[in-house]
């Protein structure tokens, strides 16, 4: 172990600039032609330079985000609860338990 190296528990975390992330989400639009994509198919680039959940967090939302470089057309994600309660049944009903978010989201 270096003698250099301490432990400092206040140490600040690495970050990525609000640019940066953007140039990132840039370049991946760019290659699919400025249209909108999901938080889905960006994370499955494996250039990324963060989660889409990292830039979600940032801009507020994935659709505040993409607006950002230029790219509209992604939804609201607006639920009733009436919807979310449905869709919750729905999906325990068919797997015969209690789901988790992985399950729900597919």
């Amino acid at each position: 172990m270096s003698e250099d190296f301490a432990f400092n528990m206040k140490a600040k975390k690495v970050r990525k600039t609000d640019e940066q992330l953007l140039e990132s989400l840039h370049q991946f639009a760019a290659q699919n032609k400025m249209e909108y994509f999901s938080t889905v198919k960006y994370n499955d680039w494996e250039k990324k330079l963060v989660g889409a959940e990292t830039i979600s967090e940032r801009f507020g939302s994935w659709k505040k985000a993409l607006a950002l470089i230029g790219v509209e057309g992604a939804r609201e994600r607006r639920y009733s609860d009436r919807e979310l309660m449905d869709n919750l049944e729905s999906v325990w009903r068919e797997v015969g338990y209690p789901p988790g978010k992985r399950i729900i989201s597919k």
